[in-house]
């Protein structure tokens, strides 16, 4: 009885970025992680993940984190689904003048309506830290929204949507210019497949960005990995 409420997942993806602008420097996400989901109710369903990322990039060296999150799941009526994700991460970043240690909070929210047995339309809160494109020895602290649209085929979802950022800069090392926040719009579409009878799962994104601030820029960021769930 326990096992049938119980759940584990792990995975593995990479994402890299390449910029159009030869000012820019693009960057390699690396991220792996291991979580157990419990049923406590028919509604809800709680559970810890425990996840690790590591970013290269030319401007920042390499930053490694490691992220401890509480997640939550409940089914609110027969249509509208809400999902949670948060906890602290640790982070060092090694590459400047000196390594830099760091502790703050991420995580997600969304939102999830099923349209029909076809559509779902799902809205998302979502933070994350990556190198900055732009300039040397800064991260950027993103919080972004986005909404998506998902068609549910035999085999796969796929999904396109629109996303918006509010970035921070944060800085790990000597700079020479005080960096003020910036906005970022993209369009994106993503494809989710299962395979070996629903156990591994294939996931792709592709994802177009431009930014107005200091420095101007557009970005086409392309991400593929597998799920495992046992």
């Amino acid at each position: 009885q326990i096992a049938s409420r119980t759940s584990l997942t792990a995975g593995w993806s990479a994402g890299i970025s390449e910029y159009g602008d030869s000012v820019n420097e693009g960057s390699e996400v690396f991220t792996t992680y291991f979580g157990g989901m419990w049923a406590a109710s028919p509604r809800l369903s709680i559970g810890p993940t425990l996840r690790y990322t590591v970013s290269e990039s030319d401007n920042i060296g390499s930053r490694d984190a490691w992220a401890l999150l509480f997640d939550a799941r409940y089914r609110l009526g027969e249509k509208i689904w809400l999902e949670a994700s948060v906890g602290p991460e640790f982070a060092q970043t090694s590459g400047g003048v000196s390594d830099e240690d760091s502790i703050g909070i991420t995580g997600n929210f969304t939102t999830r309506y099923v349209i029909n047995s076809r559509w779902a339309w799902t809205n998302t809160i979502r933070s994350a830290t990556v190198p900055a494109p732009s300039e040397t020895n800064y991260l950027v602290n993103d919080v972004s929204l986005n909404s998506a649209l998902h068609r549910q085929y035999v085999r796969g979802v796929l999904s396109a949507g629109v996303e918006f950022s509010f970035s921070e800069y944060e800085d790990v090392g000597a700079v020479t210019v005080a960096r003020s926040n910036e906005n970022t719009f993209g369009v994106f579409m993503q494809y989710r497949r299962p395979l070996f009878s629903d156990r591994v799962a294939f996931d792709g994104l592709i994802r177009y960005s431009f930014n107005e601030g200091l420095v101007d820029w557009d970005q086409l960021f392309v991400s593929a990995g597998f799920n495992v769930a046992f």
